[in-house]
């Protein structure tokens, strides 16, 4: 990540994902990284609007393996939350 932190701004990870030989040499700003992991557009959160109960892949939310909030739909019954 193009920026750098503090040793206050981290907390140790006792897991092992990859190598450090893994680690691709290239410079990435944090938003770039945040904006390629995240599911929402840049001014907002991507949601649903169903009018059923959020079971099959039509669904957004669903179909992404994240649970409905209150953003999706305000009343209607869901059975992804």
């Amino acid at each position: 990540i193009k920026q750098l932190y503090s040793r206050s701004q981290f907390s140790v990870c006792e897991q092992k994902f990859i190598k450090i030989e893994e680690v691709p040499n290239v410079e990435i700003s944090l938003r770039s990284v945040a904006t390629a992991q995240s599911l929402g557009t840049r001014q907002g959160f991507k949601k649903c609007s169903c009018k059923t109960q959020c079971v099959n892949k039509k669904c957004f939310c669903f179909r992404n393996n994240v649970l409905c909030n209150s953003k999706c739909h305000f009343s209607n019954p869901c059975c992804n939350k």
